[in-house]
Order: C-alpha cells, then structure tokens, then sequence
C-alpha cells in the first residue's frame, strides 16, 4: 500500500468456530455436596444423553460445619467409601472421561482441602472445588439444557453454604 490508499476489506466470510468435538463413550460425572456424593453415567456427550448409571450416597459431610467449620469425620470417611466405589462402577463401564466437583463444604471447611486431596485419590482423578458463582451458574445452565425455554424461578436447596445458623448466606435482614 502506499499510504493513500484505502485498506480492501476482506470479502472473506468470517471463520466459522470449530465445533466441540462430541465424546464418545460413557462419561462419568460426580458431585460432592454437603449432604450426598452423587455419581451419574451418561452414555456420551450429547444433549439427550442416555443414563447408564445414577447413584447417590448420603454422607452428610457438611453436617458440622456450622458449629465446628470443619467437615464431619465419619461423613468424611462415608464419601471417601462412596467415591472408590464409584470409581470401580466407571472402570467397569470403561469410562474415560471423568468429572468431579465438589461444592460449599469442600470449599468452606478449614480441613476441605485435605478432604479434596483424599477425595481425588478414592475417584481416582481431579476433583474441582466450584465456586458460589460457578456453582450457581451451572444449576442454572442445568436447568435450560434439560428445559430450554424455562421461565420462572430456581433455588438450589442444598445444605452447605450456611455460615449462620440463623441466617441465609444471602439474607438480607
């Protein structure tokens, strides 16, 4: 160019972005809440996914957290059980890919990030300690994938992120 000219514009259509390649095979998911250890299996990456597998354990690992900010020993151990057993279910199913998160407790107990450590050492791989933000935005994109034209309100009634017993989190009295 020069310098007078004006810049061509570029009559090329703008890139396409590449599509998130769609795994194949089962894919394992566990959520380590306050109150339960959940493990579910889905057949594959798509929207509809079949399930193949959907378990719960009640360990209660966040039943102490108000009074001692620590997580429940024998909660504790009850998901730590819960997630080896998991783990043999997802090696059974040759599951190659392998989710965890865990949420308020794991991320607010002054022993959670012991706890995470052992955690992924029964499933066997990461466990992602979600933040409140995250861990609410993902309920709510939970909710549109299974309900896509969802219109109303959504409250995630779990038991961990209290931190007054006499409060909500988010009260505003």
């Amino acid at each position: 160019m020069s310098g007078t000219e004006a810049p061509s514009a570029d009559t090329r259509p703008p890139p396409v972005p590449r599509a998130r390649v769609r795994l194949r095979g089962p894919i394992a998911v566990v959520d380590i809440g306050s109150n339960s250890v959940r493990l579910v299996i889905y057949e594959s990456e798509t929207r509809a996914a079949a399930t193949l597998h959907n378990e719960k354990s009640i360990c209660a690992i966040g039943r102490d957290m108000v009074t001692s900010g620590r997580l429940h020993a024998e909660g504790c151990a009850m998901a730590l059980e819960a997630l080896a057993r998991f783990k043999m279910l997802a090696d059974s199913l040759n599951v190659n890919v392998r989710e965890a998160v865990a949420t308020a407790a794991a991320r607010d107990a002054s022993n959670g990030a012991e706890f995470v450590r052992r955690a992924e050492a029964a499933w066997g791989g990461p466990v992602r300690v979600l933040a409140g933000e995250d861990e609410a935005r993902i309920a709510a994109e939970g909710v549109v994938a299974g309900i896509p034209n969802a219109d109303g309100l959504v409250a995630d009634l779990g038991g961990g992120d209290v931190r007054d017993p006499g409060r909500c989190p988010d009260s505003r009295r």
